[in-house]
């Protein structure tokens, strides 16, 4: 695979279309490490820890929507 081929790949896993985002064709667990480790470069690290932190401060029984909104909002301003 050519590196051109190896960075498109990369980028459709690193911005999901709308669809897949919504569940329609769902990303597979293999994209969601993909998006994992993007996450885990070092200029990133900082905004991870202040989203779980955030995050942690939510009641257990509330995170699922509020990543449900969050995700949402997302996809709604920033996926074509």
């Amino acid at each position: 695979m050519s590196e051109q081929d190896q960075n498109q790949e990369r980028e459709s896993v690193v911005r999901p279309s709308r669809d897949q985002l919504s569940g329609s064709q769902g990303l597979s667990p293999n994209d969601h490490l993909t998006m994992l480790l993007e996450l885990c470069k070092p200029e990133s690290m900082g905004m991870v820890r202040r989203w779980v932190a955030a995050l942690m401060l939510v009641p257990e029984d509330q995170r699922e929507g509020i990543v449900q909104a969050v995700e949402k909002q997302i996809v709604d301003d920033f996926v074509d």
